[in-house]
């Protein structure tokens, strides 16, 4: 199987759709060919035609969209609404049929812009380095929370702003050409 991870973008944080009826049908056809699809929860609610609400119903939604599209599923919580101090994501993996939770605490930051993207492009690049699939989306997603972490009180512009992609290369300074 190639390392294909797909992020399903077709809902906005407001839970807005984003791509046509019709469009969404067609990017349905691409899911199977994926090795992991990382959809966020109105994302899966569309995918599913279903109401994601509670912890429970992302623990059982995973493993459907796996079985569904025939892939392996990271269901993003962050859209959960919840009055914990932690988000739990959940990890199926359509290969071995295995459940896993990935627990981080919550992070208070406007910096969210391109969360998704960054998740599935962390998880891309880790399967690159040769990383088993379990691996690389633990790795992605200690990433991700890293980011949110370093960049949580930046301000770049105004609204939502990105994370910080590069924290792990140290100060500002580090990433100047010499």
């Amino acid at each position: 199987m190639e390392n294909i991870v797909l992020d399903p973008v077709m809902a906005a944080t407001s839970g807005d759709l984003l791509l046509q009826r019709e469009a969404v049908e067609r990017l349905k056809l691409f899911l199977p060919k994926a090795r992991l699809i990382t959809p966020n929860l109105p994302e899966a609610e569309i995918l599913l035609e279903k109401k994601i609400r509670t912890q429970k119903d992302i623990y059982e939604s995973a493993p459907a969209l796996a079985e569904k599209f025939n892939t392996s599923v990271l269901l993003k919580a962050g859209h959960l609404e919840n009055e914990e101090s932690h988000l739990t994501d959940i990890f199926f993996c359509y290969e071995n049929k295995k459940s896993i939770e990935l627990r981080a605490a919550m992070i208070s930051t406007k910096n969210t812009h391109g969360t998704g993207c960054s998740l599935s492009s962390s998880v891309a690049a880790f399967l690159a380095q040769g990383y088993p699939l379990e691996e690389a989306v633990k790795k992605g997603k200690d990433y991700l929370h890293g980011a949110l972490k370093a960049g949580k009180d930046k301000t770049l512009g105004k609204g939502h702003g990105p994370v910080h992609h590069f924290y792990t290369l140290g100060s500002p300074e580090a990433l100047l050409v010499q």
